[in-house]
């Protein structure tokens, strides 16, 4: 299967600006694949998409895919809090998108492209791609999670 789409995941209204800014981005940088938004609610759907009219858009941004999570999927995934747990190297709600095995580059959904990094879903794509790459939170990094020299 190969990666077609960049993904991200919000449970809160908190980001619903940074999503439309990253879709916004992905669009100007002229990019080739959607973004796939992940929701745990309706009403945060509506809210990004009320959102993003009423910060001056006429409409979501149209490489923006919006899926709710299933409410089993939320209650199994996320009512189990491992974020403190220092030896995990990502939290409950990102490890969702680990469940089905499918490739996918998880893209934060406070960030702005600012240079087309197709080249990242072609590295992803390649026969003998790693199983998992990742870049380190700078926070957490900063912290020393996951930094024997802290």
């Amino acid at each position: 299967m190969t990666v077609t789409t960049w993904t991200t995941l919000i449970t809160t209204a908190d980001y619903a600006p940074g999503v439309i800014c990253l879709a916004h981005s992905l669009i100007l940088v002229r990019s080739r694949a959607r973004l796939l938004c992940y929701v745990t609610t309706e009403q945060l759907r509506d809210f990004i998409l009320t959102t993003a009219v009423t910060t001056g858009h006429k409409q979501s941004p149209t490489n923006l895919d919006i899926v709710v999570i299933p409410e089993y999927l939320y209650d199994d995934i996320f009512a189990r809090d491992i974020s403190r747990d220092h030896s995990q190297f990502i939290d409950a709600a990102r490890r969702f998108l680990f469940r089905d095995g499918k490739p996918f580059i998880f893209l934060d959904s406070d960030m702005i492209v600012t240079q087309n990094i197709d080249e990242l879903l072609d590295m992803a794509n390649q026969d003998d791609a790693p199983e998992v790459i990742a870049v380190p939170n700078f926070r957490n990094k900063k912290k020393g999670y996951g930094d024997a020299t802290g």
